[in-house]
């Protein structure tokens, strides 16, 4: 039954060609994905149909190749219980994991980044870190860079206690205190690359090292 109905559809794609034909197409992937039956070498069938009708018409997609992965727009109800809308792509049982695990565990995109800003704020209060100073956009991105950046370097202390010794890594421990309160947005923006970070910061730690000892 659902052969018939794409064959269908696909002659009506045929006759039609042009914008409409390509404007359709997209409402048929969404059809038949939905059906319980859905028929994936049909759609893949009829996807080059759409290919070649638009290549008839002068207008050839952007594409690497013919065998490209078609995308699909699909709406959803998050596990947060807000409604929107999901890209998901490959195959149908991909597809389906996708969906299934955004549906019982995901977060739509206002609740992932407000979840986001709590980690953040209790992250900055655990560190005694200051609040940042610059736009709510800086502030916001800055806030997120700083706490990637720093629990980053505090995994590589082992390493470095490793490498350059105890007592370097000790005065280490007391210097990044003062390291991580720099309070400047764009200060963390500007450092947001992490051998930027990583060199700027490991620099500044043994000239003050130095400084120390009069070396």
């Amino acid at each position: 039954m659902w052969i018939e109905i794409v064959t269908l559809i696909s002659k009506i794609l045929i006759e039609q060609k042009g914008a409409v034909a390509c404007s359709t197409a997209p409402f048929c992937c969404y059809f038949y994905y939905n059906s319980a039956l859905f028929c994936e070498k049909a759609l893949d069938k009829l996807y080059y149909m759409q290919y070649n009708i638009i290549k008839e018409g002068g207008n050839e997609p952007h594409r690497k190749d013919k065998k490209e992965t078609i995308i699909m727009k699909l709406n959803i109800k998050y596990s947060c219980g807000h409604e929107g809308t999901i890209e998901v792509f490959g195959k149908a049982e991909e597809r389906e994991r996708k969906i299934k695990y955004f549906e019982e565990y995901g977060l739509c995109p206002d609740c992932y980044k407000a979840e986001k800003q709590t980690e953040e704020k209790a992250f900055a209060e655990g560190h005694e870190l200051p609040e940042l100073k610059g736009s709510e956009k800086q502030i916001s991105w800055a806030n997120k860079i700083r706490k990637e950046l720093i629990e980053k370097f505090e995994k590589e202390k082992t390493a470095i206690r490793k490498g350059a010794g105890d007592d370097f890594a000790d005065f280490l421990n007391g210097f990044v205190e003062s390291y991580y309160r720099k309070d400047s947005a764009s200060w963390w923006i500007d450092h947001r690359e992490w051998r930027t970070f990583k060199k700027d910061l490991l620099g500044a730690a043994v000239v003050a090292f130095k400084a120390k000892d009069g070396m």
